[in-house]
């Protein structure tokens, strides 16, 4: 999986969803930008425990990323310019996740 460049998504699907061999999955969508999102991957899982677990892990992953690359582009920006333009905000990059699973 390569989620941050082809700017992926995550969600759990519902459990009624016929479209998945089990109750438990998550649905990992990839836009180019453009067009609408599309369904990439479908990961299935045996229990509601798992397919969480999942979900929280790959969402540090994507929030992670998005954190690292909103800094890198706001400090690239500030540097090409002779004064500052002012504060910008820069998010914290750290090597927790987001709810320490």
């Amino acid at each position: 999986l390569n989620l941050l460049p082809e700017r992926a998504t995550i969600s759990a699907t519902h459990f009624t969803d016929t479209a998945q061999p089990t109750p438990f999955a998550l649905s990992i969508k990839t836009t180019d930008g453009i067009a609408p999102e599309s369904t990439k991957w479908k990961l299935c899982f045996d229990d509601r425990r798992s397919q969480m677990a999942w979900l929280v892990a790959l969402t540090d992953a994507v929030v992670d990323g998005s954190v690292r690359e909103y800094n890198r582009l706001t400090l690239a920006a500030e540097a090409d310019k002779w004064e500052p333009g002012g504060f910008h905000r820069l998010y914290e990059e750290g090597e927790g996740s987001m709810f320490d699973l």
